[in-house]
């Protein structure tokens, strides 16, 4: 597989982040990158098959589609991950779960926090709900009233 396909695959099928696609492809290819002297090797093949497992449950499998239109700008296969029909509409939902399913039961307890009115409050008050966390948002005064109706829905936290 080559680093090209390698980044589409993880950016798309799991929604991480075109800089860690980019350092995964690096690494995979032996490139001569600049790596920071504190810079820790991680094997993210595992731990994307560790945090699969974990949310697996949690998440609702969301469908993938080929992009006919993007595959032929990228003279590739290009497939389309559609995290819009996630539970709380992004894929937010899917790093909020895996963080709230990696913390030890004193780690919940003592409660999580967070600033938000977008996506990421949605997928964080849901893990919360789902995985027994306690937590805490943030919002701005100007929030969306609409996302803060939303957020009000899940038990779990608090809105400040």
């Amino acid at each position: 597989m080559s680093s090209v396909d390698l980044t589409r695959w993880v950016s798309i099928l799991v929604g991480v982040s075109l800089p860690v696609c980019l350092h995964l492809c690096r690494t995979r290819s032996n490139s001569s990158a600049s790596v920071p002297a504190n810079y820790t090797e991680i094997d993210w093949i595992t731990e994307i098959a560790q945090a699969r497992t974990r949310i697996e449950k949690d998440v609702y499998k969301t469908p993938l589609l080929s992009s006919v239109y993007l595959s032929a700008m990228n003279d590739g296969n290009v497939y389309l991950k559609l995290e819009s029909e996630q539970y709380t509409g992004s894929f937010k939902a899917r790093g909020a779960m895996n963080i709230l399913r990696s913390l030890s039961a004193a780690e919940k307890k003592a409660g999580l926090l967070t600033a938000s009115t977008g996506n990421h409050a949605q997928g964080f008050a849901r893990a919360c709900s789902i995985a027994g966390g306690r937590g805490v948002i943030y919002l701005p005064e100007n929030a969306n009233p609409v996302k803060v109706a939303a957020l009000k829905f899940y038990s779990g936290v608090e809105l400040v």
